[in-house]
């Protein structure tokens, strides 16, 4: 019956430095490797994340890691911890800029967990992840190269493998709302003062043209009148 262990990822990769190497003949014939993983930051599970793997090595005759191609990859097996972290950074590099095919690829459900279905065979894995948001935090995997099948600090070989996927956190600024303009029309208002300022009595213009042609004749009749007078007073 096949064993299933989880491991964190940090413990579980420094333990590939100094795991001896797995021949294709120490593995039983009816048994083979898998690999699950658990995506789970600050005890939120990390759902609907993808996650890609890539063969870069396998157990040659011997039994002793080689690199497959297109990865050229020396003393694999041989490297340190610090090595094999730095190694899957290049190797993230690598396979994205060039455009390798993993294979396999699987996205965590909702408690945060994904089994890869096809790797299925003894060999060293690359295995990148994507970045989840929640609200402002950024939560993006830390990539890793991981040994299957496993063996653990009693020298058993664990074919089921479970691993914690390590992670970085950033947080992102919020971003400040901008304000559209407005697509409404506008009308312009103008206001014209009076000509008049308000409590003066003065008569618009044109209200009183009938008292023209009255004073014309009033005019000419004293002027008469006086002519006559000055008249009767000359003689």
């Amino acid at each position: 019956m096949k064993k299933t262990v989880s491991i964190i990822l940090s413990v579980f990769v420094l333990a590939l430095a100094v795991l001896p190497c797995v021949s294709a003949g120490a593995v039983e014939g009816e048994k083979t490797p898998s690999l699950s993983l658990r995506f789970i930051a600050e005890g939120i599970p990390m759902d609907n994340v993808s996650f890609s793997a890539w063969k870069i090595a396998e157990p040659d005759a011997e039994g002793k890691m080689q690199s497959k191609k297109p990865f050229d990859i020396k003393d694999i097996s041989e490297k340190t911890p610090e090595q094999l972290a730095q190694l899957s950074k290049e190797l993230k590099t690598l396979v994205t800029e060039n455009g390798i095919a993993a294979n396999d690829t699987a996205v965590t459900d909702d408690q945060g967990k994904l089994r890869f279905k096809k790797i299925d065979s003894v060999g060293m894995y690359l295995v990148l992840g994507d970045s989840k948001t929640v609200e402002q935090d950024v939560y993006s995997p830390t990539p890793f190269i991981i040994s299957l099948p496993y063996t653990d600090e009693y020298g058993r070989l664990i074919y089921d493998v479970e691993a914690d996927v390590k992670y970085e956190k950033s947080t992102v600024p919020p971003t400040e709302p901008t304000t559209e303009p407005s697509t409404e029309p506008t009308t312009a208002v103008t206001t014209v003062p009076p000509t008049t300022p308000p409590g003066n009595d003065i008569p618009q213009t044109g209200t009183m043209l009938w008292l023209v042609p009255v004073l014309l004749i009033a005019g000419a009749v004293l002027v008469a009148a006086g002519i006559i007078i000055k008249k009767k007073i000359s003689k």
